[in-house]
């Protein structure tokens, strides 16, 4: 009797685990955590750095700016599901584990998905106005390009990766039509080099996939330690950049983060010179990555006197 309950039961618990393992594969597909890191930087953009008196709360209340930031994530989405579909292979060596996660949807759901989402971001920004339709629809195509021609490209690659990360702070600068120019270009010089050098590390870790599967990534084509010598130098320049973030920030409390920053890559710089291994490229990697985090949540000490 037991057993004919429990066989009764099973399939009903295997749609639920079906589902539940759908969900998953779809929230670590889209990258949910890192769409949700480039939402709060428009909204921290916007009220501390696009504005003539920060910090300015408005934003806070206002429809249309939500809509561009719904639009950024569901273009974002797609970005990452059309990433995927060109990466698959070589992710199941570089990152088997997630590959399967991320796997577990069929592909032509994976792709109407893509399409539905890219269809529904355009569709709404044009609720702000046509402008913002034109914005993400070239935006979608440039997601698109990257995944199919130009990550293909050495160096080329990694440039275009920072570039289109940086984009959707684009969105803000276009409905808030309010920026300091020599402010705005240092910060973004500051951060467009450490996402290229987070993309050259990457590049580090996976180049025993991406050879295998014939990606011409830095380590592939030019060697390991030249492609860490290439990283090094953009570390370098992101750390130049902190001199002249400095000179804007002086007065409030986000100094001490680009103070502290600078200290990190300069150190960051020397370790790839001086030791070019795994460990090294790990280590430095998780670094971007939490300077970027730590970076975006000091925002705010933009009002904070010093």
């Amino acid at each position: 009797m037991d057993r004919a309950r429990n066989s009764h039961r099973s399939p009903r618990g295997e749609s639920r685990m079906t589902i539940l393992a759908k969900i998953v594969s779809l929230l670590s597909l889209t990258r949910v955590y890192n769409i949700a890191l480039i939402a709060a930087a428009q909204y921290l953009s916007c009220i501390f750095f696009f504005t003539s008196r920060p910090p300015d709360f408005s934003v806070l209340t206002d429809p249309h700016f939500f809509v561009l930031v719904v639009c950024t994530w569901m273009t974002i989405a797609a970005g990452y599901i059309i990433n995927f579909f060109y990466d698959k292979n070589k992710d199941l060596v570089n990152s088997p584990v997630k590959s399967r996660i991320d796997g577990f949807v069929s592909q032509a759901t994976t792709l109407k998905l893509y399409l539905t989402l890219n269809a529904l971001a355009v569709a709404a920004s044009l609720y702000v106005s046509l402008r913002s339709g034109v914005f993400f629809a070239g935006f979608a195509f440039l997601l698109w390009f990257y995944s199919h021609k130009l990550k293909k490209i050495p160096l080329v690659s990694n440039l275009s990766l920072a570039a289109v990360a940086i984009v959707p702070l684009f969105a803000v600068f276009f409905y808030r039509k309010i920026v300091d120019i020599q402010v705005v270009v240092s910060h973004g010089l500051f951060l467009f080099f450490l996402l290229v050098a987070m993309s050259m590390l990457n590049d580090l870790n996976n180049r025993r996939g991406d050879a295998v599967f014939g990606y011409r990534t830095l380590p592939v084509v030019w060697g390991e330690r030249a492609a860490a010598s290439a990283a090094a130098a953009v570390l370098a320049a992101a750390a130049a950049c902190t001199a002249a973030v400095l000179v804007f920030e002086r007065g409030n409390a986000f100094f001490l983060y680009f103070l502290v920053a600078g200290a990190g890559l300069l150190c960051g710089t020397v370790a790839l010179l001086v030791l070019p291994a795994d460990r090294t490229f790990r280590t430095i990697l998780v670094g971007i990555k939490l300077l970027i985090l730590v970076g975006l949540l000091c925002i705010p000490l933009r009002v904070v006197p010093l």
